[in-house]
């Protein structure tokens, strides 16, 4: 029944979400936190600087094989046990990671440390499904979803002053505690007995489950434009520096240009989440995250002012990254799927998105390295945006369909 709650009271839902926040976040540090100290790690675990940059592309690789079974089991089993098994394993293998002497057992213990930070994320339809009413899902999603910028975001700024004091390992040892921390207050706060789902509240075996995902025209739509959004966005991201330094901006400023556009997100992911919970509506911020992204791609690309781009990529963030949680509230709510598999179809749409990621990258550097520059890049990128509106458009919002359904209801 939307509007009511099983098993926690209003407060008790924010609660249980707020760390579910904490845990996916530190998750997200842990990944990241190699990222703006590339040389200082290289140097503690005598490996080069390239080698500790290929780390970041762990998470990605992860979360494109383990997307879909990591979606599955939430729905199978509620969203608790994977989230507690998951957290386990990220703090023990972020308190055995620092203790690596080189490069082969620190690839293997990011490996390790990274394969369950996709049962974290996908985790979150379910938690939403079985705490939150129809009119603060969007809401609560975007606070869930906030999670991943957050940890960039902190992974990102904190990381150089922490290592400053305590050094490489010392730094992860830290992170390791906030994890253990995190998982602790999580294996506190959430209820023992997870829930029945507010929508759609009867099971699904998983034969069932996998098929009705799979037949959902809707959400290979939804993965389509997850795979064109998230292919520009690490894409213009990943080569962000190299496309700025001809405009007099070094990497220095370019990383805080970067930095503006997970900030931007941060914001727009709560803002926008709310206003379409507000409006009832899902499509619009999904159609505007594409067409804002249009002229905000082409500017990041052809600025030189460091003020202009810094607000340039923050309007970027805020649409392009907040349709992240709105299509993770499409999924719960559309009507070919339904809530019994919406981490599934989370799953699916996510491991589009990082698919799309790992491409675009390559895809933009191959094109500049032809040209010589990274104006057809940037063409490039701009296009996959446009792509990503054209889909939209051809979808229909799931709760205008509810909404017309249930008035030519009998």
């Amino acid at each position: 029944m939307p509007g009511h709650r099983r098993g926690t009271g209003a407060f008790g839902a924010w609660v249980v979400l707020g760390v579910y926040i904490a845990l996916v976040t530190s998750s997200h540090i842990l990944w990241i936190s190699f990222a703006s100290v590339t040389d200082n790690a290289a140097r503690t675990f005598h490996t080069t600087s390239l080698s500790i940059g290929l780390l970041v592309s762990v998470g990605p690789i992860c979360s494109a094989i383990f997307s879909i079974p990591a979606g599955a089991l939430p729905d199978r089993f509620g969203y608790r046990r994977p989230l507690l098994w998951a957290g386990l394993a990220t703090v023990v293998f972020a308190f055995l990671r620092p203790l690596a002497g080189s490069f082969p057992p620190l690839l293997l213990l990011t490996v390790a440390l990274l394969i369950p930070q996709p049962f974290l994320i996908n985790a979150v339809a379910d938690l939403v499904n079985r705490h939150f009413s129809d009119e603060e899902s969007a809401t609560a999603t975007g606070l869930g979803t906030m999670a991943i910028f957050l940890g960039i975001t902190v992974g990102l700024a904190v990381t150089p002053g922490l290592v400053s004091v305590l050094g490489v390992r010392g730094a992860q040892f830290v992170y390791a505690g906030v994890a253990a921390l995190s998982l602790a207050a999580f294996w506190i706060v959430a209820p023992r007995t997870v829930p029945e789902r507010l929508r759609a509240p009867e099971e699904l075996d998983m034969r069932a489950a996998i098929a009705r995902v799979l037949h959902s025209r809707a959400l290979w739509r939804l993965a389509a434009i997850l795979f064109c959004g998230f292919g520009f966005y690490l894409g213009m991201t990943t080569w962000l520096s190299d496309i700025l330094k001809p405009h007099g901006i070094g990497n220095t400023l370019a990383g805080l240009v970067a930095g503006a556009i997970t900030v931007g997100g941060i914001a727009g992911s709560v803002a926008l989440g709310a206003a379409s919970d507000h409006i009832r509506r899902r499509k619009p911020f999904i159609i505007a995250a594409g067409l804002v992204s249009v002229p905000t791609l082409l500017l990041l690309g052809h600025l030189g002012s460091f003020v202009a781009l810094l607000i340039v990529a923050f309007v970027l963030g805020f649409f392009l990254l907040a349709a992240l949680p709105v299509s993770i509230a499409w999924v719960s709510e559309e009507a070919s799927l339904g809530a019994q598999v919406a981490s599934t179809g989370v799953g699916v749409i996510l491991m589009a998105g990082n698919l799309g990621g790992a491409l675009v990258v390559v895809i933009m550097g191959v094109i500049k390295d032809a040209e010589g520059n990274y104006s057809g890049a940037i063409l490039f990128a701009a296009a996959l945006a446009v792509v990503a509106v054209a889909i939209a458009v051809t979808l229909r919002d799931p709760l205008v369909a509810t909404t017309t359904d249930a008035s030519t209801a009998p």
